[in-house]
């Protein structure tokens, strides 16, 4: 898919943030839109609000909604 994204003729919006979710998906093993909503968030110094603890190896802040119970 990387391949793809860099391709001559291929304009993709925001490709650096699709390429380092999809490296990051690979090689850590999660689903795409976490690790998406991972850069974007990393690459606008924010927060992850989530129940999903994948966001734990991405390297990015995550809240839990209030009212989580961690069972």
């Amino acid at each position: 898919m990387i391949a793809f994204i860099n391709a001559d003729g291929i304009q993709a919006e925001n490709s650096d943030l699709a390429i380092r979710a999809l490296q990051d998906m690979a090689e850590k093993n999660v689903d795409f839109i976490d690790a998406y909503l991972a850069a974007v968030a990393r690459s606008h110094e924010e927060r992850v609000c989530s129940f999903d603890n994948d966001f734990e190896k991405l390297n990015v802040s995550c809240v839990k909604p209030s009212g989580y119970r961690n069972e």
